[in-house]
């Protein structure tokens, strides 16, 4: 059975789309995930009637069930800033099924790719859906964001600037990214399921080569069927250290509720001892988007995607924390290693 990503039906699609003007007088949408259908559909809605804070506490009194163990999502329109206005909260009860937490993860990265929330919050327990708990979140989780941004930056600067200005880097670092003829080829038969993974490099000003091809006799972990219960199997390194620097596509087979499933998992991997120069790392970097973007276009998918410069960082949890962030911290109660 493949994976089916979780949707928004057509009657959420149209209140988000009206939530997101500025002019919107939502306060609130409270959103649940039909498995049935594979689709995530409105179940209240709430307009301003007072200050956030109000507003949210009426709707804890009268819609929350502190007995139904089934995942939802809150939207709430706390009218902070321009810095802050919509805040989503995953409620994901810790005494719900495996089955049901994948579903809500799934449906958070839909949600978010359609509604862009300014910030995103984490709830397993109906005691921390208070007022005090939720506002207390906020202030953290802008003061994360804000330390997760100044220091991606400024490893960003240590890394791929050492020896360079940015100003001599910055209008040279994106680029109209186009495939060649064979990395053409070579993508099409990766999605007819021919190769485990495949590497392209960037040549000359922009065409995305062809780099070869991820082999058993090296990769031989790339054959492997991946079980998210089978605790061993998380810490396993999927590349040996030799592997080579460049945009690698990857195919993750494994098993989930007795589903055998798979996915397509782009890495930019640069290792810090390669040969390339700091400003074409940093090309890298700054196109991972836009080749992101085409490798979706050319698999007619949506393909998930990390960076790093350290082949020990890539094992089995990474990939499924990439998959369905939440889920370790389902299981363990610990949280997720942060992706850069």
């Amino acid at each position: 059975m493949a994976f089916l990503p979780i949707k928004i039906d057509k009657e959420l699609s149209e209140h988000l789309a009206m939530a997101k003007q500025d002019d919107n007088n939502y306060r609130l949408l409270m959103i649940s995930i039909d498995n049935e259908v594979n689709r995530m559909v409105m179940k209240y809605t709430m307009t301003k009637q007072a200050d956030w804070k109000s507003d949210y506490q009426l709707f804890l009194a009268e819609k929350i069930d502190s007995q139904d163990n089934r995942p939802f999502f809150v939207l709430i329109n706390i009218d902070l800033d321009d810095e802050l206005k919509w805040v989503m909260v995953q409620v994901k009860p810790s005494s719900c099924c495996i089955k049901d937490k994948l579903f809500s993860s799934s449906a958070k990265i839909e949600l978010k790719k359609s509604f862009g929330p300014s910030l995103d919050l984490f709830v397993d327990d109906y005691d921390d859906l208070s007022v005090e708990k939720i506002e207390e979140a906020i202030k953290t989780g802008l003061q994360e964001k804000k330390e997760i941004a100044e220091e991606k930056q400024q490893k960003q600067n240590e890394t791929f600037l050492p020896n360079v200005k940015f100003s001599y880097l910055q209008p040279k670092a994106k680029m109209n990214l186009e495939l060649a003829e064979v990395s053409e080829t070579e993508l099409a038969k990766f999605k007819n399921g021919n190769d485990y993974g495949i590497r392209f490099i960037i040549a000359g000003k922009s065409k995305i080569v062809f780099d070869g091809k991820l082999t058993l006799d090296e990769h031989v972990s790339l054959a492997q069927r991946w079980n998210v219960n089978q605790t061993e199997q998380l810490e396993k390194i999927i590349f040996p250290e030799n592997t080579g620097a460049g945009y690698i596509l990857l195919r993750f087979n494994y098993e989930m509720d007795d589903n055998l499933l798979e996915r397509f998992i782009l890495i930019n991997y640069m290792p810090t001892n390669n040969t390339l120069l700091a400003k074409e790392r940093f090309s890298y970097s700054a196109n991972l988007k836009s080749m992101v973007d085409m490798i979706n276009s050319k698999l007619d998918t949506e393909i998930n995607y990390l960076e790093t410069d350290n082949f020990k960082e890539i094992t089995v949890k990474r990939i499924f924390d990439l998959l369905y962030p939440s889920l370790y911290l389902d299981m363990s109660g610990q949280k997720p290693p942060r992706n850069e």
